[in-house]
């Protein structure tokens, strides 16, 4: 399932995130020019900021649309599990999916059994789902073909063991 992948993803996401600000924030200072002045050389200065400045506004540019990318990715997270109806059931699925606690735990915490709860997040996930694809802001994954003829059954005479 993509979304629990991206879930489980989400505290790399905020990570990157955090790495990429501060990345954006080192090109800014360089693209200002504030550095320490060398005083013990002495150079004939040639224009040397019009290749370094083309140079850092493209690696900004860069990190800047790397940034945005995960900001979306978190907030993708964080709108579809906004859109379970009770409070409650948002934490079981934050813990579950975002905080990788499993099922057992969750579900003593909160008094229920392991089955109960695993087809409360099945249900719940669906309810979610299919609002996102009424909204148009979630596309299913397209489902296995079916494999028709061409399939070969497995049946005893088709299986032979040597």
């Amino acid at each position: 399932m993509a979304f629990k992948r991206e879930c489980r993803s989400y505290f790399y996401y905020l990570a990157d995130i955090r790495d990429l600000m501060l990345e954006i924030k080192r090109i800014d200072v360089k693209m200002a020019g504030v550095h320490a002045v060398d005083l013990t050389k002495v150079r004939v200065r040639r224009d040397p900021w019009k290749n370094r400045m083309i140079k850092y506004v493209e690696q900004r540019t860069a990190l800047q649309k790397r940034l945005q990318e995960k900001q979306d990715q978190v907030e993708n997270i964080i709108n579809t599990i906004s859109r379970v109806s009770l409070p409650s059931y948002r934490v079981i699925i934050w813990m579950i999916y975002v905080q990788r606690k499993r099922i057992q735990e969750v579900a003593d915490l909160y008094g229920y059994t392991k089955d109960y709860m695993a087809n409360q997040i099945i249900d719940l996930m669906d309810e979610v789902f299919d609002a996102r694809i009424a909204e148009g802001s979630y596309i299913p994954p397209e489902p296995m073909p079916d494999s028709g003829e061409d399939a070969v059954e497995d049946t005893e005479d088709s299986v032979s063991f040597s």
